[in-house]
């Protein structure tokens, strides 16, 4: 019980149990996820349309992609001076910049992480990560072995528009005979 108590303690005070919640709400719709736990900060989530993957046929990954929006007054001072031409609108902060995080497996195992933004790779962000430590971490919920998770909704995709005909019948039935 004091292990279990410990364990809800630490995700209530890293702010994990939101990001879980919203990565197994990602699997069973759209199929995957990329969670990210950094050592410090706040964790969050990645959903389809803000990553791309690519897998070895063993479910290894091979390269993800992350793309998230970022503001330029949030940025460092050092990172806003390694920016090139940043527009008005980006510079006061009405305006959002997009930041991609690149990982990529390479020699001896080990993934190495770098950012961009701007198309300007952004010092500092370089990283080399042992698979076990990888702070990015791919989730596929139904997993087949292809580059992408398959979603707990695919597999009842059937059922699911068989109810909706029922359900539209029933309500024209239902203003027929109004």
């Amino acid at each position: 019980y004091k292990v279990e108590k410990g364990i809800v303690n630490e995700m209530e005070v890293s702010q994990l149990r939101a990001v879980l919640v919203d990565v197994i709400k990602q699997g069973v719709v759209g199929g995957s996820a990329i969670l990210y736990v950094p050592e410090e900060g706040k964790p969050k989530s990645f959903s389809l349309k803000q990553f791309g993957v690519k897998r070895s046929k063993s479910g290894k990954v091979i390269k993800m992609v992350t793309k998230e929006q970022v503001n330029f007054l949030e940025l460092s001072d050092e990172i806003q001076s390694q920016l090139g031409e940043v527009d008005d609108k980006e510079r006061d902060g009405s305006k959002d910049m997009t930041l991609y995080t690149l990982i990529v497996l390479g020699e001896k195992g080990m993934y190495s992480v770098i950012q961009e933004v701007k198309g300007v790779k952004i010092k500092g962000t370089e990283a080399t990560y042992k698979e076990k430590e990888l702070p990015y971490v791919y989730v596929p919920f139904v997993d087949r072995g292809e580059d992408y998770g398959r979603s707990y909704v695919e597999d009842y995709i059937g059922d699911l528009q068989s109810y909706e005909g029922l359900r539209q019948s029933i309500l024209e039935a239902a203003a027929e005979s109004a």
